[in-house]
């Protein structure tokens, strides 16, 4: 026995710094894989762009900011917040570093940077599928259409969403008539259950809500195109430097290949729940 305990004494001391060894390869690897954490702003009822598992967020804007900050060794810190007005709120106040999926607007320009544009959106009318149907071409633009067609029906949209000049100036004059919802669920609940005759929706979202039992062959969209529009980062003044914001939109600039693809992939995903011809799409 005497001659076996400094073998393994010698073992488990080797064992010990080989182990000790990795831990500090580990932690400094870590730390200098993760320049900056940004504190990011998440709507956790936002699919198919946000998606709460239980355990982690996924979905489309999660996989396309990961993307981006991977190249830059920047990490993210997810926070979730009731709406977007909430989160320009955190924003100002210096308790946010970054929202996802904003359109630019001279207004928040005033207190946010804006990065290089990342991907677009193109926000739909969805309607009932009782609800009768307009005289319209496929994608009409909605400044196209005689805005008296709605002079008696209500639209709900999205509380602080900014949807460009013809729409916004249709909510200010029928304002009496528009529905202000913070969730995407919220405003096709109100269509099933007619409340509201028509919601304004991402394109992406929508088809994703249709194609979940509590809507399919409820809902469809109505071809009408309410706006489109680039998408940004609004990014809180100071919390990168000059030179961390050009290789941040350089990140975004290179990374423009992976994000089609990305977005082709979740738009297959759902190709079967285009509208039918009785829904002009």
């Amino acid at each position: 026995m005497s001659t076996v305990r400094p073998v393994l004494s010698k073992y488990s001391l080797r064992m010990s710094f080989y182990f000790a060894l990795l831990l500090t390869i580990l932690f400094w690897r870590n730390a200098l894989a993760c320049q900056l954490t940004l504190k990011v702003s998440l709507n956790e009822d936002w699919s198919p762009y946000v998606v709460n598992s239980g355990e982690e967020f996924n979905g489309l804007e999660i996989e396309i900011l990961n993307l981006i900050l991977k190249r830059v060794d920047f990490c993210a810190k997810y926070i979730v917040l009731p709406s977007s007005t909430r989160a320009f709120k955190e924003l100002i106040e210096d308790r946010l570093d970054l929202i996802l999926g904003a359109s630019f607007t001279e207004e928040r320009a005033s207190y946010a940077n804006f990065s290089e544009r990342y991907r677009d959106e193109e926000i739909l009318l969805f309607r009932a599928t009782n609800q009768p149907l307009l005289d319209f071409s496929i994608n009409t633009p909605f400044f196209e259409l005689d805005p008296l067609l709605f002079k008696n029906t209500r639209i709900a949209v999205n509380r602080g969403s900014k949807f460009g000049g013809e729409f916004d100036a249709f909510i200010k004059q029928y304002a009496n008539q528009i529905a202000e919802t913070t969730l995407s669920r919220q405003r096709f609940d109100l269509l099933k259950i007619g409340r509201v005759d028509y919601a304004v929706e991402d394109r992406l979202t929508g088809y994703a809500l249709m194609s979940e039992a509590g809507y399919a062959g409820q809902v469809v969209s109505t071809g009408i195109v309410v706006h489109k529009n680039p998408i940004f980062y609004m990014l809180r003044p100071g919390v990168l430097s000059a030179t961390q914001m050009n290789i941040f939109n350089q990140s975004i600039i290179d990374s423009q290949p992976q994000i089609e693809q990305l977005i082709n992939s979740y738009i297959l995903q759902y190709i079967a729940n285009k509208p039918s011809k009785t829904s002009p799409e």
